[in-house]
């Protein structure tokens, strides 16, 4: 029931955004604007796409701490599949099933993994908010904008600094102890109910934060927002490669503003791949430099499309290598496995009499 109502509140919003995107739209140049695209630049828009995706994943394995149970071939795989899940399915179910596939396969606490997803959003709203008070400052302080990265940078920084407390302090177990007193207090009928469910509450809440570990570090925590400024600026600049693929004589902050828009306007509520509000971001950044609305949606269209493509098909080859990787019995990886080993020891005996 709960799904059913998000899936009908998105596709509201959706229809919604349609509306105010198609007003007073030229179709004609609209549909001229699409002929100027410059297919030659596709193959490299995929290519940094591509590489994007990479550096994401290893923005996710460092904030793992590099735990060696964790590959990059299996959390590029699994991040690019889950990205894939985000845009078609509710609720960001993708980023569900991505604690849940690495957590099976390393035998680690999915609410745990679960953890480290959220701080990597977090830390993407972060970024994002540092690239618009960049903009802001140096290319158009408008009120409404302003307005915008206030509220983005009081959310994402807030719940940075909120949990980077509770890590580095260690209070989650004080936390937790007293909402177990607190239960204790309840009514006779309903105390041993009400206590069984906040410890079984405060242990899964404990493994979450313990996805959140990787604060502890300040090697990690600076590699983990380091990686994340560089997967957006990367975000940027393929923008900006798509918008001057039509010929529009755009700054590289208009491409920035798109990317912040978009970021931001993706946790409104809507359907599938994101239709209406990614859009919608699109013409009001470009409006910023007067782009008119025909030529700024046919742009979005274009670049929506590339981006849900090249991850289809990079879900589908990863998927089917995942597939072709299950089919290969156990006992014949561990043979080989037992020989590399037995291989490198002689290898190292050798070194030693020598």
């Amino acid at each position: 029931m709960q799904n059913k109502r998000k899936t009908l509140l998105g596709l509201f919003f959706s229809a919604l955004f349609l509306v105010l995107i198609f007003y007073n739209v030229d179709i004609n140049e609209l549909i001229q604007t699409f002929r100027q695209f410059k297919v030659n630049n596709l193959g490299a828009i995929v290519a940094m796409f591509a590489f994007s995706l990479l550096i994401r994943a290893c923005r996710w394995m460092y904030l793992l701490k590099s735990d060696k149970r964790f590959s990059l071939y299996q959390l590029t795989s699994t991040w690019v599949i889950g990205n894939l899940m985000n845009a078609f399915l509710p609720a960001r179910a993708g980023d569900i099933w991505r604690s849940y596939e690495v957590g099976a396969n390393s035998r680690e606490s999915k609410m745990k993994i679960f953890g480290s997803v959220m701080l990597e959003r977090i830390l993407d709203g972060v970024s994002v908010c540092a690239i618009l008070y960049f903009c802001i400052l140096m290319y158009a302080n408008l009120s409404w904008i302003r307005h915008m990265a206030d509220l983005s940078a009081l959310l994402f920084g807030g719940s940075l600094v909120s949990v980077y407390l509770i890590v580095k302090f260690d209070k989650i177990n004080q936390i937790c102890d007293c909402l177990i007193e607190l239960a204790g207090k309840f009514p006779e009928k309903v105390k041993g109910a009400a206590v069984g469910f906040v410890k079984k509450l405060s242990h899964q809440v404990t493994l979450f934060v313990d996805g959140f570990e990787v604060l502890k570090s300040n090697y990690y925590t600076v590699q983990g927002i380091v990686m994340s400024l560089a997967v957006w600026f990367l975000e940027c600049i393929i923008t900006y490669w798509v918008i001057k693929s039509f010929g529009l004589h755009c700054p590289i902050s208009a491409a920035m503003f798109v990317i912040c828009f978009v970021a931001l306007g993706s946790m409104i509520p809507s359907s599938s791949i994101f239709i209406g509000p990614y859009q919608y971001a699109y013409i009001l950044a470009l409006g910023i430099y007067f782009v008119p609305k025909s030529e700024a949606l046919a742009v979005a269209f274009v670049h929506q499309s590339i981006l849900m493509c090249s991850l289809v098909v990079f879900s589908a080859v990863f998927a089917l290598i995942n597939l072709a990787v299950s089919f290969i019995p156990r006992n014949s990886v561990q043979v080989e496995g037992a020989k590399e080993n037995s291989a490198r020891e002689a290898l190292a005996g050798n070194y030693k009499e020598f």
